[in-house]
């Protein structure tokens, strides 16, 4: 019987193996970084140092361990093209622009980002109706967040603060709907 620690190390054996890919470099585009740069808002991209304050900024990062703005800007420069644009990744940037407003060297990774799901479409990757419902889905996003903070604001002075599962319900039952 093995004992705890030697489990947990194990373990994280295990995990960071499944994080370890190899790069096939037959696959690579040494001119991806030049095309995404290319991309209105992108212009600044080869300024990035691989800091790291972008995932460490990123509210997405911070509940989904998938999405990493620094991971996605080390496989620009690596021209990966093929795992960037056909990767889901892309698709999880809420478009809050934290990245950009805390990146010591400018880099916009929300455009970039922008620029990449623009690459995709192009690429065949994904339609363009896929896209624009992605778009739709954050601006729907945004109203209810908006929704739900006067309803919650409604109730501040209040001793006791409304369910938000309840307050959910009370918002897309009211017709919640992107014009």
């Amino acid at each position: 019987m093995k004992n705890k620690a030697e489990q947990v190390h194990n373990s994280q054996a295990k995990g960071r193996e499944a994080e370890l890919q190899t790069i096939d470099m037959r696959l690579l585009d040494s001119h991806f970084r030049i095309t995404v740069a290319a991309q209105p808002g992108a212009e600044e991209l080869q300024r990035c140092f691989s800091c790291g304050i972008c995932t460490g900024s990123c509210p997405v990062s911070e509940i989904n361990a998938r999405f990493s703005p620094s991971r996605i800007m080390r496989m620009i420069m690596l021209g990966m093209r093929q795992a960037v644009l056909a990767g889901d990744e892309i698709w999880y940037c809420v478009q809050c622009f934290s990245c950009s407003f805390h990146c010591p060297q400018e880099v916009h990774f929300a455009e970039v980002i922008k620029g990449l799901r623009r690459l995709s479409v192009a690429d065949g990757h994904v339609t363009s109706s896929f896209a624009e419902a992605v778009d739709n889905a954050g601006r729907l996003l945004q109203k209810l967040r908006v929704r739900l903070l006067e309803k919650l604001l409604e109730a501040k002075q209040s001793e006791e603060m409304p369910e938000l599962d309840s307050l959910l319900r009370q918002i897309v039952d009211a017709d919640l709907h992107i014009k």
